[in-house]
């Protein structure tokens, strides 16, 4: 059979109308499809690669919704108590350990928070709700015929109407939550197959009849889950009433389940047959393996049924993991997907990387072959006679028998014949997943990866060193590791292109934000703004002279397309004259705008407090200074003008000073709304938990009254925009110049911001 599976795998997974049902569908298919590349080629065909006809094009044109936060609930349709519980406590942990993960750059859904709509939202966060096992009995009469039933055990065969009918009743009956922010997932146990119709006297199944070999319609046809959206009045937009939900059948087979009969291959739900790359390890050139492997990184040996079986979940929770990808992206099956028309037109995230799961984090790949087992069983036969002599410690002993058990996978003479390769951790499960699609890698080429199983953003600059006062030093923030470096935003409806934000802070007052590449004609007048496809003001790489010789915290804040904000300090040591003294000048130094994610808090108070340190030495005030007083009033009071252009503030203060404002929002919003941020210090006892959201500096050498903007971080930001309203506190801390007896003042409002 496998010989006749060459070049007769069923077409590549895509939108597409089955009847009535649009879905988004994932069938059966050992190929591997390579995006960016686009190409494919078949790991049981020996590696032969064939070119895709047609441009490439990924994209969501009308900027049609995607999931930003979701709720996710698992139901377990299960009557007969079929499903196994081991199986269900491995895919809800996978549920949890998912919602753990969310936000985290190693996250694989990190790499989706690229894609946007007209909205402004990002593909991104999600909740597990909890699961729970419906007892509804199945409809009679069954809604289709099942092309291959169990012999013993056979269910029944659910047609997509019956699904989408209990899980309204489903629903209704539990008073649960619909809308664009609600994903339920449907599983159905071994012995149920799940249909499409697709006119009359044919079906588009889970299960298929006959042989995988090409000219089978059924199998040709078959499928390992799909994903849909119940959307009354079929509005693009979604309403309130809408249900997004993923059918996920039992396509696991029974490899290693004495009680099941393993129906169809499961390795055609998961290619298993192909040696990936191993991180540190060259590519794999050599034909892969003829016959396909499970993996089950999560098979712990013999369960509580005398079976091998539990490690089938772990092919259920790849499909779960690609439909949340697909769902996030693709809601209501109108946005991100290729466009062009042809064969390719209707692929959605996960299509363009089907089955490629390198590289592998640990795990083996293959079984254990009778001859391992007899020479597995020896060595440990050695080992426990050279213990019982007396030739090793019992430490000794147990070492050398971990080692051993680590040397290949073994869970008894029988087994599961299953591998254990695992390319994902999430809260401390292993997990072998479709790696996701990283459209930014065809549009930028550095780092250009394709197909990722997590995102990576780490700001980088090297400091300039010997620097003098008054010569011009460069800063390169091009150093920076950015996976997101590309994304769509939407003007007036219409996708333009986006790239990510560096801001320097260097220290002195000056501020520099833009986008990369090149250097901004602030610091370099001589140069152009960006030229296309680059946004303008250009600030990855920048120039500044400094004026006075001194120590500066220079910052650099790099912003990616899904949101997430990376900062790093480094000081430089300038040689020159020292800042002049109060009375040879005046004015305001600090008016520039200074903004922080999470992290810049901390590395903009040395900058504060070497700022003070200067102020105070240059006073010359031989009397103690009176306690500074400060006003400050915000005049923002719309929430998209905040979000957008930040806050603006009108201050006064009466003498000379050193400090900053702080933006705090209630820690509990802030963790629900997942915006990451240093607590807010010396609140008064029993106060409310804060959290700080922004940050600016503002230092005078004199009584001064000015204005003052504080930006809110692009991440931030866009979670805000999800309120109606909030209210936040602004707080302005500053000290006075005296060296020896300092004095402090804090002010302290709130901030109603509404819609």
């Amino acid at each position: 059979m496998l010989a006749a599976l060459v070049g007769a795998a069923p077409a590549a997974a895509q939108v597409k109308t089955v009847g009535s049902e649009q879905v988004g569908l994932q069938p059966r298919d050992t190929n591997v499809h390579e995006a960016g590349l686009y190409e494919t080629h078949s790991r049981k065909g020996g590696g032969k690669r064939v070119e895709s006809e047609g441009a490439f094009q990924f994209s969501n044109p009308a900027g049609m919704p995607v999931v930003s936060t979701a709720k996710v609930y698992a139901i377990y349709w299960d009557p007969g108590d079929v499903y196994h519980g081991n199986w269900q406590h491995l895919v809800n942990q996978f549920f949890a350990g998912m919602a753990g993960a969310s936000g985290a750059l190693g996250d694989p859904f990190a790499v989706d928070t690229q894609y946007t709509d007209a909205a402004g939202q990002h593909a991104s966060s999600h909740v597990f709700a909890g699961s729970y096992t419906d007892t509804d009995p199945y409809p009679l009469p069954a809604g289709c015929p099942d092309p291959a039933p169990l012999v013993v055990g056979k269910i029944t065969c659910l047609s997509s109407e019956q699904i989408e009918t209990e899980l309204k009743s489903f629903i209704a009956d539990h008073t649960l939550p619909q809308g664009m922010s609600t994903i339920y997932y449907l599983l159905t146990p071994p012995g149920v197959t799940d249909c499409l119709a697709a006119g009359i006297g044919k079906y588009d199944c889970s299960d298929y009849a006959g042989s995988a070999e090409a000219g089978n319609e059924s199998y040709e046809d078959s499928f390992c889950s799909y994903h849909a959206a119940i959307n009354p009045g079929g509005s693009p937009q979604g309403s309130a009433e809408t249900v997004l939900y993923a059918a996920i059948p039992w396509t696991a087979g029974g490899l290693g389940d004495y009680h099941v009969s393993p129906r169809s291959p499961a390795t055609e739900c998961q290619d298993g047959g192909w040696e990936p790359v191993v991180e540190g390890q060259e590519a794999e050139t050599e034909t892969p393996e003829i016959e396909p492997v499970e993996q089950e990184p999560n098979q712990s040996g013999l369960g509580p049924d005398g079976s091998y079986d539990a490690g089938l979940a772990d092919l259920i929770i790849g499909q779960i993991a690609t439909e949340q990808q697909n769902i996030l992206t693709d809601p209501l099956l109108n946005a991100w997907q290729t466009q062009g028309g042809g064969q390719d037109e209707g692929q959605e995230v996960t299509d363009l990387c089907r089955n490629f799961f390198a590289p592998a984090l640990g795990g083996n790949s293959g079984v254990e072959s009778a001859e391992e087992v007899a020479a597995r069983k020896l060595e440990e036969g050695e080992l426990i006679k050279k213990f019982e002599e007396g030739g090793m410690s019992s430490t000794e002993a147990k070492e050398e028998a971990k080692k051993l058990a680590n040397k290949k996978p073994h869970h008894g003479e029988k087994g599961t014949e299953a591998g254990t390769l695992y390319d994902a951790e999430l809260a401390g499960g292993h997990y072998y997943l479709n790696t996701a699609f990283n459209l930014a890698a065809i549009k930028v080429p550095y780092p250009g990866v394709p197909c990722l199983k997590g995102a990576s953003l780490e700001a980088s600059f090297t400091a300039p060193v010997n620097v003098n006062a008054g010569e011009i030093v460069g800063f390169n923030g091009m150093e920076s590791n950015i996976t997101l470096d590309e994304g769509t935003a939407y003007v007036s409806g219409k996708p333009i292109a986006t790239y990510p934000t560096y801001e320097w802070s260097f220290g002195d007052g000056s501020t520099v934000k833009g986008y990369a590449p090149g250097a901004p004609s602030k610091n370099s007048p001589e140069t152009t703004p960006c030229e296309l496809p680059w946004l303008s003001p250009c600030a990855a790489s920048a120039f500044h002279s400094y004026t006075y010789g001194g120590k500066y915290q220079v910052t650099l804040t790099a912003t990616d397309v899904g949101g997430n904000v990376s900062t790093v300090t480094k000081e430089i040591d300038v040689a020159g004259p020292p800042s002049p003294s109060v009375s040879s000048g005046g004015g305001t130094l600090g008016g520039g705008t200074l903004s922080g994610g999470a992290g810049s808090p901390g590395g903009l108070s040395t900058s504060t407090s070497s700022k003070s340190k200067s102020a105070g030495k240059s006073s010359g005030s031989t009397s103690p200074l009176p306690k500074p007083v400060a006003t400050a009033i915000v005049t923002t009071t719309s929430l998209e003008k905040a979000v957008e252009s930040g806050l603006d503030v009108r201050y006064s203060v009466n003498q000379q000073v050193a400090g900053h404002f702080e933006v705090l929002m209630p820690a509990r919003i802030a963790k629900r709304l997942k915006i990451k941020g240093k607590p807010a210090k010396g609140l008064p006892p029993g106060a409310q938990a804060q959290t700080v959201i922004a940050y600016a500096l503002l230092i005078t050498v004199r009584g001064a009254h000015g204005a003052m903007n504080i930006a809110i971080p692009p991440g931030t930001g866009s979670r805000l925009g999800r309120l109606h309203h909030v209210t936040l506190t602004l707080r302005l801390v500053v000290r006075n110049a005296d060296r020896s007896n300092p004095k402090s003042t804090l002010l302290q409002t709130a901030v109603k911001l509404r819609r």
